[in-house]
Parts: C-alpha cells; structure tokens; sequence
C-alpha cells in the first residue's frame, strides 16, 4: 500500500519459466513486424502484448494440432495450463505497477445466439477463470446493429475513447460462431515532460528528398541512450520508471527495414542493457495515427496457418451441427497518441470464429543529439520484465 501511495516502482515477479515466455512473446511480436510490408513508408503500430492474450483465448478452445501450433507459434513450451496461466499472472501484475500510468487489459466474447451452434459452458468457464471476459449475445443474422453498438460502446469505454469502433454491423456474419477481441490501453505521462514553449514546426523527412513540417518536441536531460553503427536509441520513462518509451532512429545509410531485420529479442536486451544515463539534446516529433493490421498475413509468415483452414479443431470452443470451427478474420486496430505530457496508446485484436461448410556503437562522452527528424522504430515495454507492449514505426506519411 505505501509504495503504491509514494508511487515507488514494483516490479513485475514471474516464475523462471514464465520469464523465457516474456523472451518468446518478443520475439514473436518481432517476428510479426518482419511480416509487414511498407515498414519504411507508412505508420505502423502492433500490440505482440494483445496478440498473445488474444491467442491465449483461442487456445483455451483449440485441440489436436491446431492447439499444439498456437503454443508453439507463441513459444512459450506445450502445455495450455501453463500459457494460459502465466498470460493472466502478466495481465494483472502488469496493471498495478505505476499509479501515474493506465494499463488497462480487457477481454470480450461475441456469441451468435442463432440455435445452430452451441459455445461450450467449459469453454466459457475457463475463460472466465483466466481471463475477466465480458459476454455479448445475440442472433448475428438479425441483432447484429444492436450488439456492434455495444461492444464498440465497450470498447469506446475500456480503450479511454481510443477505439470507439472495433466492429461492424456489416462484419458479423450470420455464419460466425463468435468473435474474441482483446483490448489492450496504455496512457503514461513522461517522467521528464516537454514544455509546450519548445515545440515548433521543423521538416521530417518521410523519404529520399521528401519533406514536411511537423511539430517537433524539444528537451536537453539525462535520458538512457545508446548508439552503434546503425541506428542511436533514446530510452524515456513514463511516471516512476515501470514502463518506458524506447525510439531507435536509424543512422544515414540506413533504413527502419534495415534495423528490423536485425531486431530480435537478444538485440532488444542488449540495447537496453548497453544504454548508459547521460545528458541528450532530444527533437522528438508530436504525432497520432491510427493503425489497421490484418494478421492473417502476418501469422501465416511466422507458421500459424491451420486454425484459418478447414482442419482447424476448436473442439473444446463450440458444438456445431454441421460443419467445422475456424478463424476467418484476425485483425488488430491500433491508436497512438505522443505529446508534450506523454503517450496513449490503444489495440485490439479481434479474431472471428467462422464455420466451414465446404472447403474453401559510439562514445557516451559529452552531449548527444537525438533529433528523429526521419522515420523511427518505438516500443513502448515494461522494465523489469521486458515485456513489449507495443512496437511501431512513425513514417510521417
């Protein structure tokens, strides 16, 4: 209670195991990023954090070897128990950490109350059991408006106004089962605030030769920061330190793609770890996009492919009277906000159970400059454990 009253900084306590799952979580969401097409021309933001619990609640319904390549796929061992687990052990701690920073993670199921197809009480009672899970039902084919108002109401609510929309009417179709969303929102104030006097308009260069005004952030403070051959890294806290926003702007020559290809959870580590506290003059650009991933593409380019096909087994998810289970949309909605205060930050990732029917290096001496006048790679992640929140690009396009 007195540290959360002085708002000292807790850290997150896994089990040794569940650490190895955090690495593995990392690297999935980067490997996910190595997926995405026009990483060095268009904004990008992507929740690996979401993705996982998302993925946690269709594993609670998955069998056979659908089941054993969603497990795989996150890299946490082979046992549902203990992946289930150790995501609800993250989800709460993550939660408490910093009072002067929101981590909200929230979780709900869209039944298609239609008579044709029956979601497992089992199923139901798991998921409640790990994951605090609002429930929405109705007939898809007639209630659809109805129940889409809701849950972008919930969504609306639980991302702070972020995603007001996560669905709609015309998206749920009569031959869903149902569909998951996880909502993940974060909203942190910097530890080392911008005066609101020091922004003013300056050119980012989104491409070769290409420029436009963009209101850039200025600040001179100690910051952890960290350079090599490619790219400089500037490490800024939010609140008591817990989590912490990391940019990483690629040197001359080099290009985001160029930082990602290289980008795994060992190099994460080691540029964290590498990074001294010293005095950095930092330009930062004010932004705000909204992003769109369709994660079918990007899970089918790390080996996650049967849960979208006709033998997908969600055996222990629903009873059909004809036809089998599988996921036919997986999608994730994104928001960022970075200003003078700090950073809010949104996703939600929705995957759609649908029936088949048929078969279808440097010196740290004196001051550095970090002016991210050029299109950048951040994450935003929490300290003890490493655990990636969000990973995304700002382009300026």
């Amino acid at each position: 209670e007195s540290a959360i009253k002085n708002n000292e900084r807790v850290d997150v306590h896994l089990t040794k195991a569940q650490n190895e799952y955090v690495l593995a979580g990392n690297n999935m969401g980067f490997s996910l990023v190595k997926c995405m097409d026009n990483l060095d021309t268009q904004d990008v933001l992507l929740s690996p954090l979401s993705v996982q619990i998302a993925l946690g609640m269709l594993a609670i319904g998955a069998e056979g070897e659908t089941l054993d390549e969603i497990v795989a796929t996150m890299g946490y061992g082979d046992s549902r128990r203990e992946t289930i687990s150790y995501l609800a052990t993250l989800s709460e701690q993550i939660k408490r950490l910093d009072s002067d920073s929101e981590l909200s993670i929230s979780n709900a199921l869209l039944l298609n109350d239609n008579g044709l197809t029956s979601i497992l009480k089992s199923y139901l009672d798991v998921l409640s059991l790990y994951q605090d899970c609002r429930v929405f039902s109705c007939d898809f084919s007639i209630e659809q408006t109805l129940v889409c108002n809701e849950v972008n109401a919930w969504s609306s609510d639980v991302t702070n106004g972020l995603i007001p929309r996560v669905i709609a009417p015309e998206e749920l179709l009569p031959s869903y089962v149902a569909v998951l969303i996880n909502s993940l929102s974060f909203s942190g104030v910097w530890d080392h605030t911008f005066d609101k006097e020091n922004t003013y308009d300056e050119p980012f260069w989104g491409g070769p030769g290409t420029s436009s005004k963009k209101p850039m952030m200025h600040q001179r403070n100690l910051f952890y920061y960290f350079e090599d051959e490619k790219c400089q890294a500037l490490t800024m806290d939010y609140g008591n330190g817990a989590f912490r926003f990391m940019s990483i702007l690629p040197c001359k020559g080099f290009a985001i793609s160029d930082i990602v290809e290289s980008l795994n959870e060992v190099s994460f580590r080691e540029m964290i770890e590498s990074s001294k506290e010293i005095d950095v003059e930092v330009s930062l650009p004010q932004f705000e996009f909204e992003s769109e991933i369709a994660l079918n593409k990007l899970f089918d380019g790390i080996g996650l492919r049967q849960m979208f096909t006709d033998k997908a087994n969600f055996s222990s998810m629903a009873e059909t009277g004809s036809g089998k289970v599988f996921i036919s949309v997986a999608k994730q909605k994104s928001h960022i906000k970075v200003d003078e205060s700090g950073s809010k930050a949104s996703a939600a990732s929705r995957f759609d159970a649908d029936i088949f029917t048929a078969l279808p290096s440097g010196s740290f001496y004196g001051i550095k400059v970090f002016k991210a006048d050029h299109p950048f790679l951040f994450t935003i992640f929490e300290r003890s454990s490493g655990t990636i929140i969000f990973i995304g690009t700002y382009t300026g396009n």
